[in-house]
């Protein structure tokens, strides 16, 4: 089931359990998680090896 809210679009899995998009409040923090825990996440999420500064990742360009 998807659900639409303004500009946010949530994505459910299964009761209580969904994706959404990152609110852009929290792009720094969730930035700073990534840059901390590169080598672990590197396995699932290969893109970490590319995006290398905040200012060219998608957390930057949302509208």
């Amino acid at each position: 089931m998807t659900r639409s809210t303004r500009q946010d679009v949530r994505t459910e899995i299964a009761a209580g359990l969904g994706f959404e998009p990152l609110p852009e409040a929290h792009a720094e923090a969730y930035w700073n998680l990534v840059e901390r825990s590169r080598a672990h996440l590197e396995p699932w999420l290969p893109w970490v090896l590319h995006v290398r500064d905040i200012g060219a990742s998608a957390l930057a360009s949302r509208p």
